[in-house]
């Protein structure tokens, strides 16, 4: 089904996004912690 591929490209986008935010999130708070 496209639907199913089409989905799981947007699942895949998703989850890139989030952990690139977390990543950002972690190393601003490593940079606090060290100050």
């Amino acid at each position: 089904m496209k639907i199913r591929d089409l989905m799981v490209k947007i699942i895949a986008v998703i989850i890139v996004i989030i952990i690139i935010i977390a990543f950002m999130f972690f190393a601003e708070w490593l940079r606090s912690e060290n100050v």
